[in-house]
Formats: structure tokens, C-alpha cells, sequence
């Protein structure tokens, strides 16, 4: 199901005690959850076996070991693939890992950057995290603490609850940035002659209109994957690319030819003269009209 106005929306101060807003479960029996969404932050480690997550649409296997970090308000279920399995659920809010240890807001305490990774833009989320074998065996050994304490409730639980889930997330998040860069390379060389397609589309069809889906087509390529490899290779994004494109062809225009501006912009593919104008600006530095006063 991939209808997200049938499905459940579940908040925070409904699931979470406002006071302490985090849980920490185990889940060893056969489920099907169904698909949903929720205002706080989800984090799935696989303890042991599979199972499947069905994340805004797109389906996720995971495996013993691998990490699932669910940021606020987007869709998603769990299912089992087998009878042998414990997963290991964690429910818990932004602002819970965004206080210090008095319960005070903290700008200067945590680097809230930390988090990039999972409060990111639905379109730039990388929510699986594999893990390797001794970042994983750590992440499950601080699983087990947070479970005892909060289970436990001894003095003082709540603060070795937070600082244990503040080491797994910053764990994962240095995982995350230490695999970045060579996922990238590898994203670049493995697409970079679909790019360079693309880019020969464009400066031929530029005056059309083009979008961004039938470039994903083109290259079979997902939006997020396309818009990644595309800014890596070209330093621009897709949207920026045509933009540039357009304006180098309306230069052309502007110093041979006598259209108006209007005229001009449509010919180059902007619908819009007041877009035209704004985007030539940009690029440019100046606006069409004085550009063409420069180069007569």
C-alpha cells in the first residue's frame, strides 16, 4: 500500500511520555505492520534473521546487523521474512536528542549535525545503515544497556538511556560519512556517460519543455539517484543545468539577433519573462536588456 491518505498517522504525545519521550522494544513473533507514518524519530536494528521495510514506496531488505533509521512524517510498515528474528524497535522525538542532561534545550551541547543523515529531505533520505562487524556488535551491545536501564528504571536511568542513544546515533552517522564519498565516486564513474546523455538532450532540446522524470527514464535512474550523480558529475543541479543552458543560448541570441527579450526567452525555452529575467540575473549578473546594451 502506497496510498498515504489511508494510512495512520501516529504522534508523539500519544505514543511517548512527554516527560521522557522514548521507548525501546524487542520483537522475536511474526508481524505485518500497516503502513503508516509517525512525528517522531523510528530506529530498527536487526538483532538477528530479516525483515522487510517498505519505506515511502520502496522496499528494503534487512538483514542481521543492518540499521533503519526512520526520520518524522514519512511512510512506511515492517514485515518478518522468517521465524527467526529479533528486531530491536526505538521511538523517540527530535527534541529528545536535542536537550541536555537537565532537560534544557542546547544549542552549544550537541552538534545537531550530527543527525544530518536522518533529518534530512524526503527526497535525500538514506535510511538502511549496514553495519560493519565491530560498529555493529557495538551498536548492539549499547541496545542491550538502553533495554536493561529502561526496563531497570534505576536512578539515574534516563541519562545513560540518552547518552547510550547518542553514541549509536553518532556511530552511525560516522559510518555514514566515512562510506559517503567512495559511494559517490563509485555512483559518479558507474553513470557518468548517462550524464553526459542527459546533457547532450538538453543543449538540443533546451527551447522544449523537460522534465526531470523523463531524464530519469532516459538514464533508468531513480530521482534521487539521477539528481545525486547529476551534481557530481556536472557541479550543478539538473534544474540549474537547463537553467544554464537556456541563458548561454539566450546570450547568443541577445547579441545577434533583434528579437525582443519576451521573444527571446521564449525561444530558449522560458515561459515566463519575469522567470527569464530573475534566472539570466542569476547566472549572469545582469539583466537581459543591459546585457544586450553591453554587446551592441
Amino acid at each position: 500500500m502506497s496510498d498515504s491518505s489511508k494510512s495512520m498517522n501516529l504522534r508523539a504525545k500519544d505514543i511517548l511520555d512527554p516527560r521522557f519521550p522514548f521507548k525501546i522494544y524487542s520483537i522475536a513473533h511474526k508481524m505485518t505492520q500497516e503502513y503508516h507514518s509517525h512525528d517522531y524519530i523510528q530506529l530498527w536494528y536487526v538483532k538477528k534473521g530479516q525483515c522487510v521495510h517498505n519505506f515511502n514506496g520502496t522496499i528494503y531488505t534487512l538483514h542481521s546487523g543492518d540499521v533503519f533509521v526512520l526520520p518524522p512524517r514519512v511512510f512506511h510498515s515492517v514485515s518478518t521474512m522468517d521465524e527467526d528474528r529479533v528486531l530491536i524497535g526505538l521511538d523517540f522525538t527530535e527534541a529528545f536528542i536535542n536537550e541536555d542532561m537537565t532537560g534544557g534545550k542546547s544549542s552549544d551541547l550537541f552538534d545537531y549535525a550530527y543527525i544530518e543523515p536522518f533529518i534530512v529531505k524526503l527526497d535525500e533520505i538514506k535510511p538502511l545503515f549496514p553495519l560493519a562487524g565491530p560498529v555493529s556488535r557495538t551498536v548492539a551491545l549499547l541496545l542491550e544497556e538502553i533495554m536493561a536501564e529502561y526496563e531497570g528504571k534505576a536512578p539515574h536511568y534516563q541519562l545513560i538511556v540518552k547518552a547510550n542513544l547518542l553514541k549509536i546515533l553518532a556511530l552511525i552517522s560516522r559510518e555514514y560519512a566515512k562510506g559517503i564519498d567512495q559511494k559517490k565516486k563509485a555512483l559518479v564513474d558507474r553513470y557518468k556517460t548517462a550524464v553526459f546523455q542527459v546533457q547532450e538532450y538538453v543543449d538540443v532540446h533546451y527551447a522544449e519543455k523537460i522534465y526531470l522524470e523523463e531524464m530519469c527514464r532516459m538514464t533508468m535512474l531513480s530521482p534521487s539517484y539521477f539528481s545525486d550523480v547529476f551534481k557530481h558529475v556536472t557541479g550543478r543541479t539538473f534544474t540549474e543545468y537547463v537553467s544554464h543552458v537556456r541563458v548561454e543560448k539566450a546570450k547568443e541570441l541577445l547579441r545577434r539577433d533583434d528579437k525582443s527579450i519576451s521573444g527571446i526567452a521564449y525561444a530558449v525555452g522560458f515561459s515566463d519573462n519575469a522567470h527569464f529575467d530573475k534566472v539570466f540575473k542569476r547566472e549572469v549578473g545582469i539583466s537581459p536588456l543591459q546585457y544586450r546594451k553591453t554587446v551592441e
